[in-house]
């Protein structure tokens, strides 16, 4: 959390890449509540809505990520893309549809 707040107090410099960063974070941090809330929970009534809980963080966080790619002046010359598999998410969704989440 203390990433993000950061990241915010530097939207007016960063930009756009700020917002981004402190949105994913916030996501993580609400993933991340969830599943120790999850490895908690003694009922399975209780493990099943900390699951659901766990979701809304997930189903935000971007599966691809844009850096700029800068030459020694500082000028952006280009992009770069990364990719992330998000198979087992896609999986983990068809599996809570099948049990009804």
């Amino acid at each position: 959390m203390f990433l993000c707040v950061l990241a915010l107090r530097k939207k007016a410099s960063a930009g756009l890449s700020a917002v981004y960063l402190a949105m994913c974070g916030l996501c993580a941090a609400i993933y991340n509540f969830g599943y120790a809330m999850e490895i908690n929970a003694t009922s399975q009534a209780g493990l099943f809505y900390w699951v659901r809980f766990q979701h809304i963080g997930i189903q935000f966080i971007v599966p691809f990520t844009s850096t700029p790619l800068k030459d020694k002046s500082g000028k952006v010359i280009g992009k770069l893309v990364n990719f992330n598999d998000v198979s087992d998410l896609k999986e983990l969704s068809h599996f809570q549809k099948s049990v009804n989440f």
